[in-house]
């Protein structure tokens, strides 16, 4: 009970680490992510882990200063446990991080090929959905921040068009 509540406790503090990156507040997310990613590994929580290490990355790629290396080794850390995991929403979540870390490196057509990759995997899971759960089976937030970087970065601001019930 103690272990399952520490590794919720390390997601928590990711999904906060999160937050705080969206603000702008890199270092003390940073820090925060720091200390999950060492409890987690402590722990062995490869969920927990995965979590921490996705937030890691993504924290370097959105920061001006950041460690573009670091952060590929992170997110191909995270993608590898979230497979083993199982877990698809978050391999998604970790190929859009690793999509926008090839946009910073002016690698576009690598961040296009990823980008195009997740839309057309999001389709056919959501053609595989009964109707009803459809609309709210995906993150919504990280569905359309993926679908705007694909619009963009494709120069095609109206395409792809948004999938039924999204």
């Amino acid at each position: 009970q103690a272990a399952g509540n520490s590794a919720e406790a390390c997601v928590a503090a990711a999904k906060l680490a999160d937050v705080y990156r969206e603000t702008g507040r890199f270092g003390e997310a940073a820090a925060l992510l720091a200390d999950a990613e060492a409890q987690a590994r402590s722990l062995g929580a490869p969920a927990s882990l995965a979590r921490c290490l996705t937030s890691r990355g993504r924290l370097e790629v959105s920061r001006p200063e950041g460690d573009l290396s670091a952060a590929e080794e992170w997110l191909d850390e995270a993608l590898a446990l979230a497979e083993k995991e199982g877990d698809a929403e978050l391999k998604a979540e970790i190929e859009h991080g690793l999509a926008l870390l090839h946009e910073r490196r002016g690698e576009i057509d690598e961040a296009l090929a990823i980008l195009r990759a997740l839309q057309k995997g999001r389709e056919a899971r959501m053609a595989a959905l009964p109707p009803e759960y459809a609309a709210t089976f995906f993150r919504d937030r990280e569905r359309a921040t993926a679908l705007s970087a694909l619009r963009r970065l494709s120069g095609h601001p109206a395409e792809p068009p948004l999938p039924a019930g999204g």
